[in-house]
């Protein structure tokens, strides 16, 4: 078999390659899912906690508005760890002010007996779906 024997590119019939979606789709895609994943943690959090800030005991509203009154779902243990991300337990109702506001300004901190705390992985974490008590 000679060179003179091999089909020419023309001759070969074109087969489209498949692609799947870009990185840009995928993390749109992702973003998205984190998105919808956070509301509904953060609609089990004003559930759990009957739309009451876990600290001060007013009554929170749902709003985009920054208002003392609206509603925070916190994280205990930061959303960059990704096991407990949108584990309830990882999380507390807080008013925006001036809960919420002093815990994320270290002013406010919550101890836990460790009776009450869970356990992922071998490592302990605050439990949010009981009782805190608060430190100042």
């Amino acid at each position: 078999m000679g060179l003179s024997d091999l089909p020419y590119l023309t001759e070969r019939p074109r087969q489209p390659v498949p692609k799947g979606p870009s990185r840009a789709e995928q993390n749109d895609q992702a973003d998205k899912d984190d998105t919808r994943a956070l509301n509904v943690w953060r609609a089990a959090i004003f559930k759990r906690d009957q739309g009451k800030c876990r600290c001060c005991g007013k009554k929170v509203k749902k709003t985009l508005e920054l208002i003392p009154l609206r509603g925070e779902a916190h994280h205990l243990v930061s959303r960059a760890h990704k096991a407990l991300r949108y584990d309830v337990r990882n999380g507390i109702l807080l008013c925006h002010f001036p809960c919420h506001h002093h815990v994320t300004n270290g002013k406010l901190g919550i101890a836990q007996p460790a009776r009450l705390m869970f356990s992922h992985e071998g490592k302990s974490y605050l439990d949010g779906s009981q009782p805190v008590e608060w430190i100042r």
